[in-house]
């Protein structure tokens, strides 16, 4: 009987022993990861923008600027430092599919000649801002464009 119930004793170990280690580790795609040219190829699509000049309102540019067409195109970050623009799913009028060079240097992202600070790079998303100033009637204003790409 102690044999017995000895053994039912080691088996109920062995086995939440078992249970628990196995458990797997999910994850998370909103993790922040640490922002690397490695970390950064793969194919994104553009999900959210937005743009703030100044003192104005902030504007949803994607709403706003974009064509629906546009909206399901994809952004191949490559190793060979290429990004190459894909007209995928509803194709627009005009084929704008092509290529430009991009390159980082610790957060700063540089796509075709223009500059791009890396906010966040988690294992689903890119978010980064444009910086710029604009003039207008005589006045400097700064704005600043915040784009989200996600991963596909």
């Amino acid at each position: 009987m102690k044999k017995t119930f000895l053994s039912i004793c080691l088996l109920a170990t062995v086995t939440i022993g078992v249970f628990s280690s196995c458990k797997k580790d999910k994850d998370d795609p909103n993790q922040e990861i640490e922002i690397t040219t490695a970390n950064m190829i793969g194919s994104y699509k553009l999900t959210a923008e937005t743009d703030k000049l100044g003192t104005l309102p902030e504007r949803n540019t994607l709403a706003e600027d974009y064509d629906a067409c546009e909206l399901d195109d994809l952004y191949q970050f490559e190793a060979a430092n290429v990004v190459k623009y894909v007209d995928a799913g509803t194709k627009c009028e005009e084929d704008h599919s092509g290529t430009v060079t991009w390159k980082l240097e610790g957060k700063k992202l540089t796509i075709d000649d223009r500059n791009f600070d890396v906010v966040k790079l988690t294992k689903s998303q890119i978010i980064f801002t444009f910086t710029r100033e604009t003039v207008f009637e005589g006045k400097t204003y700064t704005g600043v464009q915040t784009s989200t790409f996600t991963r596909q």
